[in-house]
């Protein structure tokens, strides 16, 4: 399954690698209309985090979260990651191409307890393959959402 950087992923990382949970909630109410957002919520932090695309035509977080794009973002979920002992080793590798000679790739393995477990990610973009490993990694990668 080809996995896409954007919404969807970064919702199954925001579920199944950080363990967030999604919620709605009322940001502002007018005499027309009651605009709701949603938002991902850490229990243990008590953080609430807003996803890139998950808003409203009204709301546009500064700062929201795109694991998925951004590379800022996709390193707290390395370190979410290593919160349970799984590390990830991220490589960027040229790859022959018939097109253009050379086409970068970014390949995530991952470590367990210092062996090497699995090459488990090939893309184009160091943040796509850190979420596509870290899905992988907790045996939620292909899953829908």
């Amino acid at each position: 399954m080809s996995e896409q950087a954007g919404r969807e992923m970064d919702a199954r990382v925001a579920e199944k690698v950080m363990g967030w949970k999604r919620v709605r909630w009322c940001d502002w109410q007018t005499d027309t209309r009651t605009s709701f957002t949603y938002s991902w919520h850490d229990a243990v932090t008590g953080k609430m985090t807003e996803l890139a695309e998950d808003c409203d035509d009204y709301y546009n977080p500064k700062g929201s979260w795109s694991p998925s794009t951004d590379l800022e973002a996709a390193w707290e979920v390395v370190t979410a990651l290593e919160r349970k002992s799984l590390f990830l080793t991220l490589s960027r590798n040229q790859i022959p191409n018939d097109a253009n000679g050379q086409q970068s790739k970014w390949d995530v393995l991952l470590w367990d307890n210092g062996k090497q477990v699995a090459h488990i990610a090939t893309a184009d973009t160091a943040p796509l393959a850190i979420c596509k490993a870290a899905l992988k990694a907790v045996g939620a990668e292909g899953e829908g959402r």
